[in-house]
């Protein structure tokens, strides 16, 4: 072997080595969140914020702010009287569906399923809603809202949204069903609102 094949063969395996080690750079590493009696999965890519105070619905709070992308997951955990009556209503779509159209003004419903996702091995209806909101200098912004109930067993409900940009929903819509799909009851139900 004579010492251009030898530099030729170290510097395709050093620009191997770069490409490996930057595919690893991007990859995202999971952490596990417990809170109100439920944990979930997250890429630390995400920014976590636990439950403010006592009095707040919101359990915890994602968000991703990156590289021009932002997206928003709200979870809310809630207590066993309420959970119950979503759990055994026929109509958590059309519960899912009032609720958007209250809380996200001008909310426009843009589809609901109740069989798509399984998670927990049980059903979890959700509805995606579009709306638009205007900055302070009236720029009008598209957003998307996802809404999912996820069951965690009796009387055990778990609330969850994952808002984004409507450019940007479809993108981060595979890591929001992650996040989704790893949601776990962890027995005792602490404070709940």
């Amino acid at each position: 072997m004579n010492c251009r094949t030898f530099s030729v063969m170290g510097i395709s395996g050093i620009l191997l080595a770069i490409v490996s080690i930057s595919a690893l750079a991007y990859t995202a590493v999971w952490k596990i969140e417990t809170t109100d009696g439920f944990s979930f999965k997250y890429p630390t890519t995400w920014d976590l914020e636990e439950r403010e105070n006592r009095f707040t619905s919101i359990s915890a709070t994602l968000d991703y702010d990156r590289g021009g992308k932002y997206g928003q997951i709200l979870f809310e955990h809630y207590d066993p009287n309420l959970s119950e009556t979503i759990q055994s209503s026929d109509n958590v779509v059309d519960n899912l569906e009032t609720v958007l159209t209250n809380v996200y003004d001008g909310a426009r419903i843009y589809e609901t399923a109740t069989d798509k996702y399984v998670i927990n091995n049980q059903s979890a209806p959700y509805v995606l809603a579009k709306f638009s909101k205007s900055n302070l200098l009236g720029i009008e912004h598209h957003y998307v809202v996802m809404a999912i109930v996820i069951n965690l067993g009796a009387n055990d409900v778990i609330f969850a949204q994952y808002i984004s940009a409507e450019n940007d929903f479809n993108n981060l819509l595979g890591t929001a069903e992650q996040i989704f799909q790893s949601v776990k009851s962890v027995g005792s139900m602490g404070i709940l609102i």
